[in-house]
C-alpha cells in the first residue's frame, strides 16, 4: 500500500475505509487500523473519503484517552 497508488485507490473504491475506521473501536485491531488509515491518507483524493466517516471523532477520543 505504501508504494502502490493503485491498491490504495482500489481499497477506497471497494469501500474499505469506513470498515477500517470501525476497527478503531476494537482494541486488538486499533494499531493495524491506524497504520492502514495512515497509508490510505497518502493520497489527497482518498483523504476526502475520511470526511464521510466518524474517523475524526474516534481519533480525537483516542488522543484524549490515550495521550501516550
Amino acid at each position: 500500500m505504501c508504494f502502490d497508488k493503485t491498491i490504495r485507490e482500489q481499497a477506497e473504491q471497494a469501500g474499505f475505509i469506513p470498515k477500517i475506521v470501525e476497527l478503531l473501536n476494537v482494541p486488538n485491531f486499533r494499531f493495524v487500523a491506524i497504520v492502514l488509515l495512515y497509508l490510505l491518507s497518502l493520497d489527497e483524493k482518498i483523504r476526502i473519503t475520511f470526511a464521510f466517516t466518524e474517523y475524526m471523532d474516534l481519533l480525537i477520543k483516542l488522543i484524549v484517552n490515550f495521550p501516550e
